[in-house]
């Protein structure tokens, strides 16, 4: 019987994460997650390399220059109010086209195209599942330290297949990752 709810709740919240991101385009850019204040200090995460991250404190801007992927700490220097903005000029893909097609079936000469931009590592074992049937990105910053997360559905138990990602056992539920392709909540 347990079994059989937890099917069903994994089936809804995947409807319900699926109503959440359907009819929006998919984009990636760098981002500041997981913000959380202590000590003084501003903590945040970033989904992807940065080639430049500010902190405005106060309308101040501080450059912090390039930054990789991971979590960062930095004073929050008494400021009232702060936010943290993070850019980065995409290679070839994602939002720069790169060619037009030319005599494909099916497809209008001069369809612009891209090659793929991948961000996440296929190395990291916390993108390997088996059955996903949803996916979506926590995008109000107003939730701090969750904003960002980033919430899989899976469908079964079984072990992953191991290719392009590292093998991994999972079970049916919804798992979380952080923006950066860590274990926010320590699921494993």
């Amino acid at each position: 019987m347990d079994r059989r709810i937890k099917s069903a709740a994994a089936c809804a919240a995947s409807v319900v994460l699926v109503g959440l991101i359907s009819g929006q385009r998919a984009s990636a850019a760098p981002y500041a997650s997981m913000v959380s204040e202590s000590g003084g200090n501003i903590t945040f995460t970033l989904n992807e390399e940065a080639d430049d991250v500010v902190i405005i404190r106060d309308g101040v801007e501080t450059s912090l220059g390039a930054l990789g992927v991971g979590s960062y700490t930095v004073p929050r220097s008494g400021a009232a109010s702060y936010s943290i903005r993070a850019t980065r000029t995409a290679a070839a893909g994602f939002f720069n086209q790169s060619g037009n097609t030319s005599g494909i079936t099916g497809l209008l000469d001069g369809t612009p195209t891209a090659p793929a931009l991948q961000i996440s590592d296929d190395n990291n074992v916390r993108n390997s599942f088996h059955a996903v049937r949803g996916v979506a990105v926590n995008r109000n910053p107003a939730n701090g330290a969750s904003f960002g997360w980033v919430y899989v559905s899976n469908a079964n138990t079984n072990t992953t297949g191991g290719f392009p990602t590292p093998v991994r056992s999972v079970s049916d539920g919804i798992y979380v990752n952080g923006a950066d392709g860590s274990d926010p909540l320590s699921q494993g």
